[in-house]
């Protein structure tokens, strides 16, 4: 039944892997056919124009040739690991066909499952890895496009509001001879320039935006460069370097504005004490004009700044909704897709976790039949074994028969040879107990050398004894 069920289980993950397999090839199919098409494309555009959009084409064609080395390098890099990975499956395959039930053997196959395990999965981390920068990197290529078509979307289909906003202020240079030098230099600039420098309003907004952000720091060229969509670098230096001259220009005008304006009236001042006459007080009039000219020019800028910032906060509200509507919506695809890739991650390692299951059970079996072979074996070696002492014991214990009656014979050839010599030869002795309590013969000899020793040794004088020390004498 697990056989069955083992089968049933590989069937449909082959099923599943043809079917995935078949859609893949079939994708790439179409995606190769479109890039062949635009690629052809591209070469009939390349050798129809000429001048400026055929730099803009040659531009893109190098960022294409650098693109494209950039994937065969990748490609040959996937490619050795997919070879090293390859070798080291192939190594395992040969080193399973010859099964060793030794412990070197297994700890070697061990060594080479979890050296392929780890392999597999460094290379699909740093693909996941890659795969991951791309997909961040084409959602923010994806909303700088949004940007770009939606400003010219704005420009081509706008209402009044965004037509003055897309369009650089222009000013003239008054022709009073009696204006500030400085207040004419400024309004020139102006004039040749625009207010913006000849940005539009978003771009020039979004540059002050960061600018301020980064207090004019030069860091904050790099987030212009990244956060202003189809600004170069160069561009963004040429506009700081226009934006400190127009900051420059009109603090100069701010400041011959303030110093004119209290000269004129300490001229009304004296004026009007010391003057009386007719021209003294046309003279009067003519200034007045004159202020009343000059702050006529700065409401109308101020009114003319002010109607553009609305028209720049109108465009960013409404680009600032249609941004964070595309971001929750790629954020709801990115949670959808990340949902279903989790899911079929839990499904395979479930998957994963079920087929080591089994090749653990697998396993036990067969070292179970393995160790119940091996008792099988030693118990029949111990039979052959027992077999062999039991016969040894049997053929000891005959041997020791065979020397018991041996002895046993001799032991009555023996008597019987005893027996025979007692009947032939007849000893005849008295019994005589008293003999028992005599001293032997050699017993008086001894006796008699003991006394003539004695007769002539002398008187024993001194028995020689060991000395008794000082501190034991008188004990």
């Amino acid at each position: 039944m697990l056989h069955d069920a083992d089968g049933a289980m590989q069937e449909w993950k082959s099923n599943t892997d043809r079917a995935q397999r078949a859609k893949f090839l079939r994708d790439w199919s179409q995606i190769k056919f479109q890039a062949k098409t635009l690629n052809r494309e591209l070469s009939t555009q390349m050798r129809l124009k000429n001048g400026e959009s055929k730099k803009m084409l040659a531009e893109l064609e190098k960022i294409e040739n650098c693109v494209n080395e950039e994937i065969k390098t990748e490609r040959l890099r996937i490619d050795q690991h997919l070879c090293n990975m390859k070798d080291k499956v192939t190594k395992f395959h040969r080193q399973l066909t010859d099964v060793k039930s030794n412990p070197e053997y297994v700890s070697r196959l061990r060594n080479a499952m979890e050296d392929i395990e780890t392999t597999i999965t460094t290379f699909k981390e740093q693909q996941r890895k890659m795969f991951e920068d791309l997909l961040t990197e084409e959602t923010g290529l994806e909303r700088d496009i949004e940007i770009i078509q939606n400003r010219l979307e704005t420009m081509a289909h706008s209402s009044d509001v965004h037509t003055i906003a897309s369009k650089p202020h222009l000013y003239k240079a008054s022709n009073s001879s009696n204006l500030p030098p400085e207040v004419k230099t400024f309004e020139k600039y102006l004039a040749q320039f625009g207010p913006q420098g000849g940005w539009d309003d978003y771009d020039h907004g979004t540059f002050l935006k960061l600018r301020n952000k980064f207090k004019a720091k030069s860091s904050f060229i790099t987030a212009a460069v990244e956060g202003i969509p189809g600004r170069r670098e160069e561009d963004i230096l040429d506009h700081e370097k226009w934006y400190k001259k127009f900051l420059e220009l009109q603090t100069e005008k701010k400041k011959a504005i303030s110093e004119w304006k209290l000269k004129k009236e300490q001229e009304t001042k004296d004026c009007a004490i010391n003057a009386t006459s007719e021209e003294e007080l046309s003279r009067q009039e003519q200034l007045k004009k004159e202020r009343e000219k000059i702050e006529e020019v700065e409401r109308e800028r101020r009114k003319q700044d002010l109607e553009a910032w609305k028209a720049l906060k109108a465009q960013q509200t409404l680009e600032e909704a249609e941004r964070k509507k595309k971001e929750d919506l790629n954020k709801k695809r990115m949670k959808e897709k990340q949902e279903l890739t989790m899911k079929q991650v839990r499904e395979e390692a479930r998957m994963r976790l079920k087929e080591k299951k089994e090749e653990k059970e697998r396993d036990k079996w067969r070292r179970e039949a393995e160790q119940e072979e091996i008792r099988s074996a030693r118990s029949e070696q111990a039979l052959k074994e027992i077999g062999k002492f039991q016969m040894r014991d049997n053929q000891f214990l005959e041997s020791k028969k065979k020397e018991k009656s041996r002895k046993e014979e001799l032991e009555r050839l023996k008597e019987e040879r005893l027996q025979k010599v007692k009947r032939e030869v007849q000893v005849n002795a008295q019994a005589d107990r008293n003999r028992l309590y005599r001293p032997t013969d050699a017993w008086i000899q001894r006796n008699k050398q003991r006394e003539s020793d004695q007769g002539t040794q002398g008187p024993v004088i001194n028995m020689p004894h060991r000395a008794v020390p000082t501190w034991r004498q008188g004990i």
